[in-house]
């Protein structure tokens, strides 16, 4: 799939942030923002990965993936996967994480806004599709704010911190 450039979105609201496709080069600051113990206690907790694994990741992506670089610091990630055509039409699935430090303060909107630029624009998807725990309010919101409809609840779907937790699929549909 050959590479399609970004579309050009204003990041003005976000001083100092520059959003912008993630890069070979970036592989030891992914490692180190994944590495943060907020971002592995996700579905799926993991251990603290080597960096090194980051380059082979960033060396096989497809799809959309993005990084919120503020100074020379990785803060934030976005992604989308490569699109697959169903029943719904052109469909992706979206995910993104933001530093806890750094929650708040418009770095996940601002990677939300550039993913769904790309999604409208040269990727003309029909459907994006995410989950997110149910006690993630601030995404919650943040995903409400862009158009994004909750699809279902799925109740103690999956285990965080020893314990089973609702998580929520949500969609956001081209009209």
């Amino acid at each position: 799939m050959a590479k399609v450039p970004m579309a050009k979105v204003p990041m003005a609201k976000v001083h100092g942030l520059e959003i912008r496709r993630a890069e070979a080069g970036d592989f030891e600051g992914l490692g180190a923002l994944n590495n943060r113990l907020g971002f592995r206690l996700g579905p799926l907790p993991a251990p603290a990965r080597n960096p090194d694994l980051y380059r082979h990741w960033l060396a096989a992506a497809q799809g959309t993936r993005l990084v919120a670089v503020q100074g020379s610091v990785i803060i934030g990630q976005a992604a989308l996967t490569p699109p697959r055509q169903n029943v719904a039409g052109l469909v992706a699935t979206l995910s993104i994480g933001v530093r806890e430090d750094q929650r708040g303060q418009g770095v996940g909107g601002a990677l939300l806004e550039a993913l769904l630029a790309e999604a409208d624009g040269p990727l003309s998807l029909d459907r994006i599709e995410l989950t997110v725990f149910s006690d993630n309010h601030p995404a919650l919101h943040l995903y409400k704010k862009f158009g994004f409809v909750l699809l279902q609840t799925r109740p103690e779907a999956v285990l965080r911190e020893n314990r089973l937790c609702d998580v929520e699929d949500w969609i956001r549909m081209r009209l």
